[in-house]
């Protein structure tokens, strides 16, 4: 996936790609404007543990975008076709992460890391996904 977005973004000098583990990275602290999360919260082991280190590395009104899998809200037929897909593509899946987290899980775990939530979206087109941008708030008071 690193190759293909090298591959689609080359033009773009500014971008860098990193493969890590998300819950100990090796950025210093305040390094980044934005952190983006794609299909990562369900599938890792302590999600509050990720979203604190993005946290962590983000800079003083940072922006974090997420945008990830959930099987809430979904019908039993459309999580059976997933399941079969996902067997077929894939394997078995990991046996840790949560892949039917709400909206409002998510938006939970986000404010207990220090995050202001300024928008979360419950998207359904086949499979579902929440969509959550939250950013660092000002320490300034």
């Amino acid at each position: 996936m690193l190759e293909g977005a090298r591959i689609e973004l080359e033009k773009f000098q500014h971008i860098t790609f990193e493969k890590m583990d998300c819950a100990e990275p090796f950025f210093s602290d305040e390094s980044f404007d934005s952190v983006i999360m794609l299909n990562l919260i369900h599938v890792i082991d302590d999600p509050l543990k990720c979203l604190h280190e993005s946290y962590r590395i983000l800079k003083e009104r940072g922006v974090l975008v997420v945008v990830d899998f959930t099987a809430y809200q979904l019908s039993f037929i459309k999580k059976m076709k997933l399941v079969l897909k996902y067997l077929i593509k894939w394997g078995l899946p990991p046996h840790h992460g949560k892949n039917n987290m709400s909206p409002n899980e998510l938006i939970y775990l986000a404010e207990k890391a220090g995050f202001k939530v300024n928008k979360v979206k419950l998207l359904k087109d086949g499979s579902n996904a929440i969509y959550l941008k939250c950013e660092k708030e000002s320490l300034t008071f």
